[in-house]
C-alpha cells in the first residue's frame, strides 16, 4: 500500500494552486483527477472561459461551428497548460483515476489498470460542483437534453433551445445562441429571471435580452418531456394553463450541488451537510482532522 503525504482529489484551480505551493515547500503530492479533460478545472473547461469566448464571437458575428473550434483550441491550450504546470514538477504526480474513501486514512483510486489502496498524511477534496437534474417526467440527460457541461461540447448550433431555469448560467446561453440565431426560449418558475439579484438588474436584462429575441415564460413549470424524431416536446404549466412547446434541444439549468456522491463520505466521519456539501470551519478544516 503507498503512503503519500499530501493527496488532493480534484484536478481544479483549488487543487492546481495547491500542488505548486506544497511542492514550492518541499513536500510531495499525489493529484488525482477522474477526467483528463478537466485539467485546471471548470472555469477553463466547461464554465467562466468557454463560454466568454462564445459569448463574444456571437457578438461579434462568427458562426457558431468556427466560434465552437476556437473555444476548443482554447480550451485544449489551456487544458495543456495547467496539466504540466503540476506534472513536470519533480515532487508531484498526476493521477488520472476516480478515488473514494474506504476510511478516514484509506482512499481506492480506480484507473484503466485496477484498483490501488492509498494512505496519507493529509487529504485535500477538491471535487467541486455538478449540475442539478429535476425529477420530472421523462427529463434525462441524453442527445437532446443536456447540463451546461455537455452544451459547451455540442458541435452543431440548436435551431430551436428550450432553456429551464433563469438563473445566471441558463441566460448566459440564452443569449449567447440568440446572438448565432437560434430559437430560445427560458422557462421560469419564479416571477422573474435572476431571483437572487436586485430587481432592476433582472428587469435589465430580460429587457436586453427580449430585443434579442429571447421568449421568457415566467411562472412557468416544465411537468412533462417526450422525445420525438423531430425532438422534444415539453409540456409546461403557466398560469393560462397547461401548454405544448416545441425544441430541437433543451438546456437542463436549476442550479448545481456538490460533486461528493462518488467519494463515498458514508465510509468516514466526515460531516456532511443536506446537499452533500462537507461541514468545514474557517480555515476549510473538515471534523476529520
Amino acid at each position: 500500500m503507498r503512503h503519500f503525504k499530501n493527496i488532493i482529489i480534484g484536478f481544479g484551480k483549488a487543487g492546481k494552486t495547491l500542488a505548486g505551493s506544497l511542492t514550492s515547500h518541499g513536500e510531495e503530492v499525489l493529484l488525482i483527477e477522474k477526467d483528463p479533460m478537466m485539467y485546471g478545472g471548470t472555469c477553463i473547461n466547461i464554465a467562466c472561459l468557454p463560454t466568454k469566448n462564445l459569448v463574444i464571437n456571437s457578438q461579434r458575428g462568427v458562426k457558431y461551428e468556427e466560434a465552437f473550434e476556437t473555444k476548443e483550441a482554447m480550451t485544449a491550450k489551456l487544458r495543456n497548460k495547467n496539466y504540466h504546470k503540476v506534472a513536470d514538477q519533480d515532487l508531484a504526480t498526476v493521477l488520472d483515476a476516480t478515488a473514494e474513501f474506504l476510511d478516514d486514512k484509506t482512499i481506492k483510486v480506480t484507473d484503466e489498470s485496477g484498483t490501488e489502496e492509498l494512505t496519507f498524511d493529509r487529504l485535500f477534496i477538491n471535487t467541486g460542483a455538478e449540475s442539478n437534474v429535476p425529477n420530472i417526467d421523462g427529463l434525462k440527460i441524453d442527445d437532446k437534453i443536456f447540463t451546461s457541461t455537455e452544451m459547451l461540447a455540442k458541435k452543431e448550433l440548436a435551431k430551436n433551445l428550450v432553456i429551464l431555469g433563469g438563473g445566471p448560467i441558463g441566460l448566459e446561453f440564452a443569449s449567447m445562441y440568440a446572438g448565432f440565431g437560434s430559437k430560445v426560449t427560458v422557462i421560469e418558475p419564479m416571477p422573474s429571471i435572476l431571483g437572487r439579484f436586485e430587481p432592476e438588474i433582472a428587469q435589465a436584462a430580460k429587457a436586453d435580452m427580449e430585443a434579442d429575441g429571447v421568449t421568457f415564460m415566467l411562472k412557468s413549470s416544465l411537468i412533462k418531456v417526450e422525445e420525438t424524431e423531430a425532438g422534444l416536446n415539453l409540456t409546461v404549466e403557466t398560469e393560462d394553463g397547461v401548454k405544448d412547446l416545441q425544441a430541437d434541444v433543451m438546456l437542463v439549468s436549476v442550479g448545481r450541488h456538490p460533486a461528493t456522491a462518488a467519494l463515498h463520505l458514508e465510509k468516514t466521519s466526515l460531516e456532511v451537510g443536506q446537499r452533500g456539501e462537507i461541514v468545514v470551519n474557517d480555515k476549510l478544516e473538515t471534523s476529520v482532522p
